[in-house]
């Protein structure tokens, strides 16, 4: 799946269980699901998530924002050379010991970038690419359903779980995360108030 979608499952997921069980849920804690969200794919040099330099871009010289890109590629081209892409980081198991580690040591930030790791692995396991489901015993990937990456149906599938992010997610989120989308959201709406 698409870096968008892996965020709005993971944030979703995250609402749901800090909802369930009362959980706080801080700016911070966000900040980290995104991260935990996005990580598994620490393994795919294709720029997905391994451009930092171009979303510090606003706050960084283009050089040092292209060094920094290069470095993070370098980086990822290694571990999916070791690891391939798919490989150790979505083995379930590795993001059900981060989320279980994070409960045991009581560590929210770990809890939290376990928890939405492993939404990663489920979300890349219902794709046809599949993830290896049962590694680190069997690394044959398993696929659950047949989506394909980037595609239309993909797409289509990510609305009404961003949805269900802006509706569940609203009073979880800090005042001031709140008062920001807001602002943000009317300048792409403006003819609409709330």
């Amino acid at each position: 799946m698409t870096a968008p979608t892996h965020v709005a499952i993971g944030m979703a997921a995250s609402i749901v269980l800090a909802r369930v069980n009362g959980l706080p849920f801080s700016a911070l804690d966000l900040l980290i699901v995104v991260i935990g969200s996005l990580a598994p794919d620490i393994d795919s040099d294709d720029g997905s998530i391994v451009r930092p330099g171009k979303i510090l871009r606003r706050f960084l010289t283009k050089g040092i924002a292209d060094f920094v890109d290069g470095i993070s590629k370098t980086i990822a081209s290694l571990i999916k050379f070791i690891f391939g892409h798919r490989g150790f980081f979505h083995w379930p198991l590795f993001g059900a010991a981060l989320y279980m580690g994070g409960l045991i040591l009581e560590l929210n930030w770990l809890m939290w970038f376990g928890w939405a790791y492993l939404w990663h692995i489920l979300a890349d396991f219902c794709t046809v690419s599949g993830v290896p489901f049962y590694g680190p015993f069997v690394t044959r990937k398993v696929a659950w359903s047949s989506l394909r990456t980037g595609s239309l149906s993909e797409r289509l599938l990510a609305l009404p779980i961003w949805l269900s992010v802006f509706i569940l997610g609203w009073p979880l989120l800090p005042e001031q995360t709140r008062y920001w989308l807001t602002k943000f959201f009317s300048m792409l709406f403006p003819g609409v108030s709330g």
